[in-house]
């Protein structure tokens, strides 16, 4: 069995040149729930039922788009949720489907960069999935992620097939057989 997804060429050190060859989902496609149902992150061993609430700011006149992102989630021996809330951007440094990230509140001080790096359909015809890296920032480790629309794990062969995928990124291939699935409810 195959899945089509749409896989950023040269993952690690795309060069201007093929930039435009990757098209990343549209920001109206990125808005919504999303659950994290698999990640390399050590941060979430100890949470469960770990959402990202993506929604987009107003426009303050500036030419530069704003996503808020509010991840909730649970501690494995606690009922009450939490939330980190950040504010996205899309990035000017790099490639399309790259974004900066900056936490708000108490998070203030912690930054991160990160892009899609594959994302392809569930069942239907909708985005359903997403494949992020993130880089390593002074608080955490080079990580990826698989976002979900629903609160299941990729089919192992799209998991397959994304790392066969990864043919010239060693240190991605490794992140990604690296990913386990944050506890379900």
């Amino acid at each position: 069995m195959t899945s089509a997804f749409v896989l950023r060429p040269s993952l690690l050190a795309l060069p201007t040149s093929d930039a435009s060859t990757f098209q990343p989902p549209s920001t109206n496609d990125l808005l919504g729930d999303w659950w994290i149902v698999q990640t390399s992150l050590p941060y979430w061993r100890d949470k469960r039922n770990v959402k990202i609430t993506y929604t987009q700011l107003a426009n303050d006149n500036t030419a530069t788009l704003s996503v808020q992102d509010d991840a909730s989630y649970q501690l494995l021996d606690s009922d009450k949720t939490k939330m980190i809330r950040g504010i996205n951007t899309l990035s000017q440094r790099d490639q399309p489907g790259a974004w900066d990230w900056r936490g708000t509140g108490w998070v203030k001080i912690v930054s991160n960069h990160w892009k899609i790096l594959a994302y392809g359909p569930g069942g239907g015809e909708e985005m359903e999935w997403l494949l992020i890296h993130t880089e390593k920032s002074f608080f955490t480790p080079a990580a990826v992620h698989v976002y979900s629309r629903v609160k299941t794990a990729l089919p192992r062969f799209v998991k397959d097939a994304l790392v066969d995928a990864l043919v010239d990124s060693r240190d991605l291939r490794i992140l990604l057989e690296g990913v386990y699935e944050p506890q379900p409810a």
